[in-house]
């Protein structure tokens, strides 16, 4: 599996960075080790396109090509989501992005200048800490996950414990974040 998306990588050439906006693909299946080492995390498994993105360029919320992201997170069995009935459930969301700026009531890990990936009705985000061709590294204190019949949604990215969460993704085909429903 590797080998093929290290050469769909060299044969479409889609994860190199450009002035051009590009969609980003990333991908993560944690293992049941990893889980248990994280044990805040909800999901098993998680995948993140990030669309119209353009390195070091400005983005406020008012642009219509701001770049929008994609998340689809099947649960992982934890406390939190065998409480909730959603072990193995796929839940995702549309997240708007735009570069952050500093507010009064920011948390002290929230950084101005990064890209922000919100979901609307309040339903929290996460910061993009770094990104390349090959890996996504967020940071987050909770972003909600809906299966289409709520606006924040019921399914949840961490647990309720206070303090941010960080994910590392892997580049992933581009075909897998193509699968992602709106």
């Amino acid at each position: 599996m590797r080998n093929m998306i290290c050469l769909s990588l060299i044969c479409f050439g889609t994860f190199g960075f450009a002035d051009e906006p590009t969609e980003l693909c990333f991908h993560r299946q944690y293992t049941d080790q990893h889980l248990v080492n994280h044990p805040r995390q909800t999901v098993a498994e998680l995948t993140i396109s990030i669309d119209r993105f353009v390195p070091g360029q400005t983005y406020n919320w008012s642009n219509d090509d701001a770049p929008q992201a994609k998340i689809s997170a099947l649960m992982a069995s934890t406390p939190l989501t065998e409480a909730a009935d959603q072990v193995g459930e796929r839940f995702g969301n549309v997240l708007m992005c735009a570069t952050h700026t500093r507010h009064p009531n920011d948390a002290d890990w929230v950084r101005p200048g990064a890209l922000h990936c919100a979901v609307e009705c309040d339903g929290g985000f996460f910061e993009v800490l770094s990104v390349d061709a090959n890996e996504l590294l967020i940071r987050t204190e909770g972003v909600r996950l809906t299966d289409r019949a709520n606006c924040g949604g019921p399914a949840r990215l961490k647990d309720d414990v206070d303090g941010p969460t960080t994910y590392k993704l892997f580049a992933a085909a581009p075909e897998l974040c193509a699968t992602m429903h709106d």
